[in-house]
């Protein structure tokens, strides 16, 4: 932590001296829930425990908790953000903008295009990763933007998520999308792609895995409904890099059979906002011909904001996950939990 401070003061001296516009922040999160989960999750999902419905507390501080530094000059913007939790400090983003006329240049980590997060707080603000957004989170990247009569296309390299040296990696991660406003709709979409190889001279794998992810976004105002929905679908999208359930696929290894059997995800949700009142439905399966049937997620919660002082606000949150069916039709049981967030800013 004194490390974390005595990085930010230097910046901060050396950007003052040069009369550099520049700003900080920093978010304290911290959280309470309760979560019952009943006799069929504790019996197919867990071992250890009696095959009872279990009632369990836990909070403490979130680890998104964070504390940031930005930048401001006329031809470059950036950004240093470090994450705070009980286990240390982690570097959540760094990146430098430039930008020359309609056209700008990321280099760093940070968000990439699937990154349309919803107001679920549960799960240290989850915003419902895994159970219905596609999300990557914060990537190395270089990224190319550019914006004309309100369009915004970009492209970006992203760093690999393999380095273990067992595959050949013929397509590096891309991310590429668009975003615009027509009639009074937010849109953004963006796609993903990927494409490795397994050697069996270094791997105890042989055969090909083409990933693409494909993810579209829509936020309006209805009266004075806020709503946002979201669309996902992909193939191996794990192995690109997406946060979904169930395990990254990999070749057969046999004599006779070096295949495997792609995983087409299909995912999505649905949420509506009204005076700091919030309420979610989201969806998410798995489907392969390795599976007797699709494996599905269903997610629902409500919360609400409230401000109890400058800069301090508390969410409670109630939420149901029902894991449904695994792809072997074993019902995988349900949690339920409820609690709430306090998060203040400064």
């Amino acid at each position: 932590m004194k490390k974390v401070l005595l990085l930010l003061s230097f910046i901060a001296c050396c950007m003052t001296a040069n009369a550099i516009d520049w700003g900080y922040y920093a978010s304290l999160r911290m959280n309470s829930f309760y979560l019952i989960q009943d006799e069929d999750f504790m019996t197919n999902q867990t071992s250890g425990f009696d095959n009872d419905t279990r009632v369990s507390f836990d909070g403490g501080l979130q680890g998104n908790s964070r504390i940031g530094l930005t930048v401001n000059e006329k031809a470059y913007s950036g950004k240093f953000e470090a994450g705070i939790s009980d286990y240390g400090v982690s570097l959540r983003q760094l990146y430098v903008t430039y930008v020359r006329d309609e056209y700008s240049l990321l280099i760093g980590k940070t968000y990439t295009g699937f990154s349309e997060l919803t107001s679920q707080v549960y799960g240290s603000d989850n915003g419902l990763i895994g159970s219905g957004l596609f999300y990557t989170g914060r990537v190395a990247q270089v990224k190319v933007s550019r914006e004309v009569d309100g369009y915004n296309a970009y492209a970006a390299f992203l760093q690999p998520r393999h380095d273990d040296g067992d595959r050949h990696i013929f397509i590096p991660r891309l991310n590429v999308g668009i975003k615009f406003d027509r009639d009074n709709i937010n849109y953004h979409f963006t796609s993903g792609l990927s494409y490795e190889s397994f050697d069996k001279d270094i791997s105890a794998n042989e055969g090909d895995i083409l990933s693409y992810v494909l993810s579209a976004t829509a936020k309006t105002q209805v009266n004075d409904i806020g709503v946002k929905a979201q669309v996902n679908f992909g193939q191996n999208v794990k192995n690109y890099g997406i946060s979904c359930f169930g395990e990254e696929i990999y070749p057969k290894t046999s004599k006779n059979d070096n295949s495997f059997e792609d995983v087409m995800t299909l995912a999505g949700y649905l949420e509506l906002s009204k005076n700091n009142f919030n309420v979610a439905l989201a969806y998410m399966q798995n489907e392969s011909d390795a599976l007797k049937d699709a494996d599905g997620k269903l997610t629902i919660y409500a919360n609400f904001k409230h401000n109890l002082w400058e800069n301090l606000f508390i969410s409670p949150e109630v939420g149901m996950i029902d894991h449904m069916e695994n792809g072997n039709g074993v019902k995988e049981g349900t949690e339920i939990y409820f609690g709430a967030k306090l998060q203040a800013d400064i």
